[in-house]
């Protein structure tokens, strides 16, 4: 790499109660890719890495053992909930001997909790969908098919993990053995 440019990323901003740990995928022309797992008690030091000059990209999360691709971003299977992730995407111009960058890692998640109240058994199914499947590279949320089912707690409270929304398209559907008996635009809400 002739006369590189050295980035700086700076997470000290960030909260480490939700946030214990970044994953980094560093983008950059020349083919230049790197991966790298950062401990949050690193957090209040800089870290610093050679880069080929130019237009850099940088997609930071935390969320479990979630698997985030640079082709594909992070894609949620059908019948899983999103996971509780956070996220930053820059665009760093690298183009000088240095750079120098905040990252942020946002909540990019709803934790939702459905009640039903009812006097009587509760024999239906309750399927939550929706048209975002995950999140791109550049960590906007992509669209596709999204489909989780609840499941009850003795209290009558089903719980889900949604990824962030594009539009008013999420939807919750009460089934009864193979037929949808009814519908609730939750996107409007």
């Amino acid at each position: 790499m002739a006369c590189p440019c050295r980035l700086v990323l700076d997470f000290s901003g960030n909260d480490t109660v939700s946030v214990r740990s970044a994953q980094l995928l560093v983008n950059a022309s020349e083919g230049f890719c790197l991966t790298d797992t950062l401990s949050c008690k690193y957090f209040d030091d800089t870290y610093m890495v050679s880069v080929p000059r130019g237009e850099v990209n940088v997609l930071a999360w935390y969320g479990g053992d979630v698997i985030v691709s640079g082709n594909e971003g992070l894609k949620i299977p059908y019948g899983e909930d999103c996971p509780e992730v956070y996220m930053d995407f820059l665009i760093v111009d690298a183009f000088g001997e240095d750079a120098r960058q905040e990252v942020r890692l946002r909540k990019n998640h709803c934790r939702t909790n459905i009640y039903v109240k009812t006097e009587e058994e509760f024999p239906y199914r309750l399927l939550i969908k929706g048209d975002v499947d995950g999140y791109e590279p550049d960590g906007r949320p992509s669209y596709g098919s999204f489909m989780y089912e609840l499941e009850l707690s003795e209290d009558m409270t089903g719980r889900v993990v949604l990824p962030r929304q594009l539009d008013e398209s999420l939807f919750l559907e009460v089934w009864d053995e193979d037929t949808v008996l009814k519908g609730f635009t939750l996107g409007r809400y």
